[in-house]
């Protein structure tokens, strides 16, 4: 698998949300076992490192609670049609 092609927002994670790069490389290491694509983990990873950045804090230490909370805010103040797939992600990934 070739190395997926750094992402502005991943990169923003890993610099400012300390134990995000730890968490990333366990979900490349996931993915690549996986035999899934390189855009599959660009697509999680953006998405792990969105919630990441909000919180603060890598995405592993979150509750239901505040996941929920956090796509609530995007279905209802953001009105992202592109939720589903959000969702599919959170709730697929262990950590």
């Amino acid at each position: 698998m070739e190395k997926v092609k750094s992402n502005k927002i991943i990169g923003l994670a890993k610099s400012e949300v300390i134990g995000f790069t730890p968490m990333y490389k366990k979900l490349e290491q996931k993915v690549i076992l996986g035999g899934l694509s390189n855009a599959t983990l660009l697509n999680y990873g953006r998405c792990i490192a969105k919630i990441s950045l909000h919180f603060h804090v890598p995405f592993v230490a979150l509750d239901e609670e505040q996941i929920n909370g956090y796509l609530l805010f995007l279905l209802t103040i953001l009105s992202l049609q592109s939720l589903t797939s959000n969702i599919s992600i959170y709730q697929n990934y262990e950590g």
